[in-house]
């Protein structure tokens, strides 16, 4: 059994709220102030109050600095890098709080053409977010949670201001950061989901599976500063329980996208042409299915599975070598098994494998190009090679 956290983000999400949502889950204020004491900050103070949303109960974490009353200085990156390693907050608690910020420079680094480690935070640089961060970073480490999961991602419309000037809701940053997430995008005119929330989210959750089975232990609601009539501003803050046969630790879930388009007029050398270009620039896989299209014309298929990053080259390719004049393209949800890269020794030396494991059942399979090497050097058949590497692997499983 393993404990888990589901965050519902039914009002939306930010790093306030998600600390609010863990102190009502029954961290302890004094673990909260005391790790966060550990920065030395001077002039800060955190408290927090019982409050309520549409006659809904949580807790609202608050953080006051009278230093940056005046507004939110620049932060860079490299800056509050120095800041946590130095700091003597435990080591476990940094290395989260240090994941989720890489995720935010990465992202603004995307947006503004510039070098993770040259990027300046604004409102995520002021003192508020930093211990936001470093709130649900302590939070977690007391709680010690095995995985994260999270709920579709309200974003809001409208813009933001910021200091670069008005932003689009959801901003550029919070859209990059919930790659791979599932999101709404509803009516409501106000930033839902902010550039600290999507980050922890980034650095520390996955989507939920289909369907997704927990048992429910204790709900944390926390308390965001909007007051709506449309919505309640909170954060569900779920901890619960999975069994080994519904723990899913061994999986990765994300989104995948397809594109697809119809051919009938590409020669068989085009497509092995379009197939080794589309592999090479990253699709995850390429195959024909052939077809009858119109006017009673055989045809093909073309189905390209690749990251939504990847959409834009895989549509480059099939537009510039293919006659096609239009392509389809739609999001699946992948679920996959983590695999491990491992190495197997036999009497031709050492070969490569892909282990994986779910729910205690161990797969391996060796990698075909290493086995196809050693058939062809040796002059035997490749089910043979196979075969000798699926045994040495096999028995070397089983005496550990």
């Amino acid at each position: 059994m393993k404990k888990i956290l589901f965050i519902d983000a039914v009002g939306g999400l930010a790093g306030d709220m998600l600390v609010g949502g863990l102190l009502d889950l029954g961290v302890p204020f004094s673990v909260l102030e005391k790790g966060l004491n550990l920065l030395k900050i001077r002039g800060i103070q955190f408290s927090f109050c019982q409050e309520q949303r549409h006659h809904v109960s949580g807790v609202r974490f608050f953080v006051t600095n009278a230093m940056e009353a005046g507004g939110h200085p620049a932060r860079s990156f490299e800056n509050i890098k120095q800041l946590l390693e130095q700091s003597k907050l435990p080591a476990d608690v940094r290395t989260l709080a240090l994941k989720i910020f890489e995720k935010l420079a990465i992202a603004e680094g995307k947006v503004h053409n510039t070098v993770p480690e040259k990027v300046c935070f604004h409102e995520v640089g002021a003192w508020d977010s930093i211990a936001d961060i470093v709130g649900v970073a302590l939070c977690l480490d007391y709680l010690q949670i095995n995985d994260i999961f999270v709920s579709p991602v309200p974003t809001g419309t409208g813009f933001v201001e910021t200091a670069h000037g008005q932003m689009p809701i959801p901003a550029p940053a919070t859209l990059l950061l919930l790659q791979g997430f599932e999101v709404i995008h509803d009516s409501l005119p106000f930033e839902r989901t902010t550039p600290t929330g999507a980050a922890i989210l980034a650095a520390l959750a996955q989507p939920h599976a289909t369907p997704f089975q927990y048992t429910v232990d204790r709900v944390g609601i926390g308390i965001g500063t909007k007051k709506r009539l449309e919505i309640p501003n909170i954060t569900r803050c779920i901890l619960g329980y999975q069994h080994d046969e519904q723990a899913t630790q061994a999986v990765d879930i994300g989104l995948v996208e397809c594109s697809e388009a119809n051919v009938d007029d590409c020669t068989p050398e085009c497509l092995g042409f379009v197939h080794e270009k589309l592999l090479d620039a990253g699709a995850l896989d390429v195959w024909f299915i052939s077809v009858q299209m119109k006017k009673h014309r055989p045809g093909t298929l073309i189905q390209v599975l690749h990251t939504p990053e990847g959409r834009a080259e895989m549509h480059r390719i099939i537009f510039q070598e293919t006659t096609t004049l239009g392509i389809r393209y739609q999001q699946w949800n992948r679920v996959s098994l983590q695999r491990d890269i491992i190495e197997v020794d036999t009497c031709w030396g050492v070969v490569r494998g892909k282990k994986s494991v779910f729910s205690q059942q161990v797969k391996f399979s060796p990698e075909f190009e290493d086995c196809r090497r050693i058939a062809a050097v040796q002059h035997i058949p490749l089910r043979d090679v196979f075969r000798v590497v699926e045994e040495s692997f096999w028995k070397k499983e089983n005496t550990v």
